[in-house]
């Protein structure tokens, strides 16, 4: 999905360049981005600022996993759409259903269409909306012991 990412001219650059070197499976995360870093084509998506900043973390987070460890993670898809979310980008062929659970301290940094927010309804009230302010569509809310909607949103 890479040349998807970086659109027809950065694409074509990316093919050509994949070709040439093969990366290792066995690579890291990190050794393999190390390897990218310079070639012409490699930082078209990173001047989007929430594509920049998820590719960092996934870095923090991942770095040190192997190429072949990280193709067998539900993960991995899960970044691969969100990137092509962030470009406005359609997918390579239909997706699967994903779900990604996450506490507040690591969020999604990107407006979604949907989600799904779990919680108990009494954290602070800007919790709640640091979630749903970032969904654009449709939310369910599930919680345990309050609602955490302002009354005149549940229609009373």
């Amino acid at each position: 999905m890479m040349p998807l990412l970086l659109g027809p001219a950065a694409g074509h650059a990316c093919r050509a360049w994949t070709a040439e070197h093969e990366p290792d499976p066995g690579l890291t995360l990190a050794e393999f981005v190390g390897r990218l870093v310079g070639t012409p084509w490699a930082n078209t998506f990173l001047c989007h600022r929430d594509s920049r900043r998820r590719c960092e973390q996934l870095l923090a987070d991942w770095g040190g996993e192997t190429l072949r460890g990280l193709l067998a993670l539900p993960l991995w898809e899960g970044w691969w759409y969100t990137m092509t979310d962030d470009l406005g980008l359609a997918g390579a062929g239909p997706r699967r259903p994903l779900v990604m659970l996450s506490d507040m301290a690591r969020m999604p940094g990107c407006r979604v269409p949907g989600a799904v927010y779990l919680c108990l309804g009494t954290e602070p009230t800007r919790q709640h909306y640091e979630f749903l302010g970032r969904v654009t569509d449709s939310a369910l809310v599930l919680y345990q012991e309050r609602s955490p909607l302002p009354r005149d949103a549940r229609g009373r």
